[in-house]
């Protein structure tokens, strides 16, 4: 059976969650109207269009460093 928080020394911290990282997120988002915060749409098309290259980026850059070996023909 699987716990949702653990007291086990050998479990990472509950902020190093990206589960809990991404509902964080994904409230934050939902909520934001209801906090004043409000993103235009040319403001919206910004950020998901940076989110998704600096993804992109990340996603290459840990590939690589995570690689066995070099790519063959």
């Amino acid at each position: 059976m699987t716990t949702l928080l653990s007291l086990d020394a050998a479990d990472k911290p509950w902020w190093q969650s990206k589960t809990l990282i991404g509902i964080a997120v994904a409230a934050l988002a939902h909520f934001a109207p209801d906090l004043g915060l409000e993103i235009d749409p040319q403001g919206a098309e910004y950020v998901v269009q940076q989110g998704v290259a600096g993804i992109g980026a990340l996603l290459a850059a840990w590939g690589r460093l995570s690689a066995k070996g070099a790519l063959t023909r």
